[in-house]
């Protein structure tokens, strides 16, 4: 009995102890962490993230800059290089194209040609006279190292005397790239020409490589990749676009080509039927004599 009561009395003493620790806060112990929030439950604010941005590239030639600015290589502005191009014959009528030429670093291409105005009956493509420049930096100078005339082929650029060109030719680049050779790219440019007759009316682009060679600007090739003709006689419309392939095999150090057309002639009314159709496609093979592209035999 007398047992029982001290081992009573033992264990009323330690709960009494471990009663009053506990009720006593430590001064550094750590805020509990809170409880998760519950499904639907509006969450914790957070601090703002840093989101960065990259904005689209813009083509050089589309872009707008101030006479004060200097977009091109980082160093010139568009005063720069019609100065450096020394176009021959200049005037206010004059437009620009200028962008980087992906061939060659530091390089720019500048394409230059006269506005013509469509609704002038005496306007001529060979009035485009349109001209590129291709321009280096050496250190803080911008050097024109070669330079030559766009070719126009002006049997497909002629206009009726009675109606006149219902709009006017346009140049541009081509942006595509043109690897002709293992360690050499050509770069393109796209005139663009409407025509008209008695009884038909129409346009035709052609595409023209230009290659650097000895300080020199040669067109390597120069081919109608599209034309689009309404024809009144057969009552249809004649449209064909051209591509050009780079092959594997060689002449001369550069690789052949293939021109693969697609021809298509519809009629301008569905009930018609069409007469004599177009084949569907026709494919050409060219390679280098040395000089430019010609047919191969």
């Amino acid at each position: 009995m007398i047992k029982l009561t001290r081992v009573l009395a033992l264990t009323c003493l330690l709960w009494a102890f471990f009663s009053c620790a506990c009720s006593r806060k430590p001064q550094n112990q750590a805020p509990a962490p809170a409880a998760p929030a519950a499904l639907g439950s509006e969450p914790a604010e957070l601090a703002p993230v840093r989101q960065l941005e990259v904005a689209p590239t813009q083509p050089v030639s589309e872009s707008k800059p101030q006479a004060d600015q200097a977009p091109y290589l980082g160093a010139f502005s568009e005063a720069d290089v019609r100065r450096a191009a020394a176009r021959s014959g200049d005037d206010a009528r004059v437009s620009w194209r200028i962008r980087p030429w992906s061939g060659r670093a530091e390089t720019l291409l500048a394409l230059s040609f006269v506005a013509l105005n469509a609704h002038d009956t005496l306007m001529s493509a060979a009035q485009l006279r349109p001209e590129i420049a291709v321009l280096e930096k050496h250190g803080a100078v911008l050097q024109r190292t070669a330079a030559a005339a766009v070719p126009i082929d002006a049997d497909s650029c002629i206009c009726d005397d009675a109606t006149g060109c219902t709009e006017a030719p346009t140049v541009d680049f081509d942006l595509a790239r043109y690897r002709i050779t293992e360690s050499r790219e050509a770069f393109g440019v796209r005139l663009t020409c409407h025509w008209t007759a008695a009884a038909a009316e129409g346009a035709s682009t052609w595409l023209t490589l230009f290659e650097p060679e000895a300080g020199q600007l040669r067109a390597a090739l120069s081919r109608e990749i599209h034309s689009d003709t309404s024809d009144r006689v057969c009552g249809c419309n004649l449209i064909s676009d051209t591509t050009v392939h780079i092959l594997g095999s060689q002449h001369d150090g550069h690789y052949d080509l293939r021109l693969q057309t697609r021809h298509k002639k519809t009629p301008f009314f569905d009930d018609v039927p069409v007469k004599d159709p177009a084949p569907p496609t026709s494919t050409q093979r060219l390679s280098w004599d040395g000089n430019h592209y010609t047919p191969s035999r």
